[in-house]
């Protein structure tokens, strides 16, 4: 039912390069009766508003191009930026198809002549497209600039770049940028870019302008690994009270197939839902055990995936980056395979850019490499398991060294502490994680380590409490435990039922509300702005007139889904005293009522997923 929620919400319907041709055949039906709209050779939308078209353009513009345009590589401009760039454009090279230009609603694909995917490239989406590596991107934009438009970014931006890489990876991180890209000369014929890019970078490493570098910054820099001394003092403030904390010794669980890939299963899920990436999850149950991806969510099912992998398999279950010089390498071979589908996050590679969460700003770029490396080697002075793995939970996310995935990173290494010493791993559920950050704040802006402490080894309590031995029983344990939870907080009763379901539901729901808002063309908003109309007035008569062409024709679908659900979860919560149809069935059972059951159980719609629970186990 999920799955089927999701396909029914798909708002670009292709028939291009589609192999199944009834597929092909009922969208175009659609379109001539005025449901889509067509808006290039193969690609249709649901949308009919102009406004509205662009945001979904730009939401899926790599499914739309790569259909458009098989085998092509995002290079130039485009790769610089990341895909779309500012003036909406998509730079692709290819082969065969080249000096075509396809305009959509709110961007515009330029076909230029390029060999396809290389050594290093990385598939987007459903691989039809592919994203330039590093090494590309730098010799394709190193070419003649032709005004601000041009395809090319120009040496002055790759100048910069190669300053950003200096300062987060180090002298080793230039000369491999050097040595891949001289691999790629030859295929991509820029000989001369590459002359370029080596002088570049010789005159980086020798600190030695030399008439090369044309930037301020470039001309200044200077290598070493400076270290951010005020993080490595709230480090110490926390290695030093972990040397002194007695902590409970939780030996591992779930150590043998299967419950040892339904446990992983469960930490992939919750370590990506508080980081945003929402799923019910019996759908996070079929991406991670069933290698089942959502086709409209392919790289947040790729995200599930890649932290379940890291979490059940050798080495990134049970060893830690080594410390010192190699843990900054490590680390981030680790965070490449985690994020290995999202090639615009830069997988593998450390931020080039300062990043924050509310008010607080995380280590700067330059300083990443050299405060993981003294803050790993700190870790040694704390006694193994489950202290050194609350510093290692703290440390990654302090430091925070790449552009996304840095909360999931930092709880994989955590957990491979714990793992590489026979304890219990952590799971972080969504109940638990506003006091999880609540607990970090405290230490990262006041120096408090007690309220980290405490959270982590509640969280670990809690990870042990379930058997994970059947995933769909486990599922049905995690509702019954919100339901437990709310009587306890307020009584037995219809409220405590109500509570532990929306609970569950509010994230998803407000997930689906905001990537709608978000989207929206900022024109109107900005219109509307100038011309002097209140906040409620820019939201009624610019955003809701956007969002609710997409909104309503869903609405049906997500409602029945939502409703079916809550019956399905209603018949588990009531067993607990939190209200709903299992507070009925329970006492019909034990007032051995059973022409009441078997009414029950045949009119109710928890029955029908009830009985395929079992068919499965």
């Amino acid at each position: 039912m999920a799955n089927l929620a999701t396909s029914r919400q798909d708002e670009v319907f292709i028939t291009r390069g589609n192999e199944s041709g009834a597929d092909s055949r009922a969208i175009q039906r659609r379109a001539k009766k005025g449901e889509l709209t067509r808006i290039a050779e193969g690609i249709y939308l649901r949308e009919k508003d102009p406004g509205t078209q662009k945001a979904v353009v730009c939401r899926n513009w790599f499914r739309i191009v790569g259909a458009l345009a098989p085998g092509a590589v995002v290079s130039y401009r485009s790769a610089y930026a990341g895909g779309l760039t500012k003036d909406g454009a998509v730079y692709l090279s290819h082969p065969t198809n080249f000096n075509r230009k396809i305009t959509l609603p709110g961007a515009q694909v330029v076909l230029v002549k390029g060999p396809g995917p290389l050594p290093g490239d990385m598939p987007l989406g459903e691989g039809k497209l592919y994203f330039a590596s590093r090494p590309r991107q730098i010799l394709e934009n190193l070419s003649s600039e032709r005004g601000d438009r041009g395809k090319s970014a120009g040496a002055k931006a790759i100048e910069e770049l190669l300053i950003k890489i200096l300062q987060a990876n180090g002298e080793a991180g230039l000369n491999r940028i050097r040595d891949n890209a001289r691999a790629l000369v030859e295929a991509l014929g820029l000989q001369d870019q590459f002359k370029k890019l080596d002088k570049l970078i010789g005159a980086l490493l020798a600190t030695d302008a030399d008439g090369i570098l044309k930037t301020k910054e470039g001309k200044l820099v200077a290598k070493g690994t400076p270290v951010d001394t005020e993080r490595m003092a709230h480090f110490e403030v926390l290695a030093a009270k972990l040397r002194t904390t007695v902590l409970a010794r939780r030996p591992a669980i779930a150590g043998n197939e299967p419950a040892r890939s339904h446990f992983s299963f469960l930490e992939a899920y919750f370590s990506n839902y508080v980081e945003g990436t929402e799923f019910e999850i019996e759908e996070a149950r079929d991406i991670a055990l069933e290698g089942r991806i959502v086709e409209r969510r392919p790289k947040d099912s790729h995200d599930i995936l890649g932290v379940f992998r890291l979490a059940l398999q050798s080495p990134g279950r049970d060893t830690v980056p080594p410390f010192g010089a190699d843990f900054p390498e490590e680390l981030a071979r680790r965070h490449g395979q985690m994020l290995a589908k999202r090639p615009e996050s830069s997988p593998g590679e450390f931020k080039l850019e300062p990043n924050r969460a509310g008010g607080t700003w995380f280590v700067a770029p330059h300083m990443v490499r050299g405060t993981l490396i003294e803050g790993s080697l700190l870790a040694q002075s704390i006694p193994e398991g489950l202290a050194r793995a609350m510093y290692y939970s703290f440390f990654v996310t302090e430091v925070h060294p790449f552009n996304d995935g840095n909360g999931r990173m930092s709880r994989l290494v955590m957990n491979a502490e714990l793992s590489r010493v026979g304890e219990a791993r952590i799971i972080i559920p969504t109940l638990f994680h506003e006091e999880y950050v609540d607990c970090q704040r405290q230490l990262s802006r006041q120096n408090h380590p007690d309220g980290l402490i405490r959270a982590l080894s509640l969280m670990q309590q809690w990870a042990v409490a379930f058997d994970y031995a059947d995933v769909n029983a486990l599922i049905e344990a995690l509702s019954l435990f919100l339901g437990i939870l709310f009587v306890a907080a307020v009584g037995f009763g219809a409220p405590p039922g109500v509570l532990a379901l929306a609970m569950h539901s509010v994230g998803m729901v407000a997930k689906f509300y905001a990537e709608a808002i978000e989207h929206v063309d900022p024109k109107p908003l900005e219109a509307a702005s100038a011309a002097d109309a209140s906040r409620f007035q820019v939201i009624a008569h610019a955003v809701l007139p956007q969002v609710l062409p997409q909104v309503l024709p869903q609405l049906a679908d997500i409602t029945i889904y939502r409703w079916e659900y809550y019956f399905r979860a209603s018949a588990v919560l009531g067993i607990v005293g939190a209200g709903g149809i299992g507070f009925e069935l329970m006492a019909a059972l034990r007032l051995i009522k059973y022409d009441e059951v078997a009414a029950i159980l045949l009119t109710s719609p928890a029955a029908p997923p009830a009985r395929n629970g079992r068919a499965r186990r």
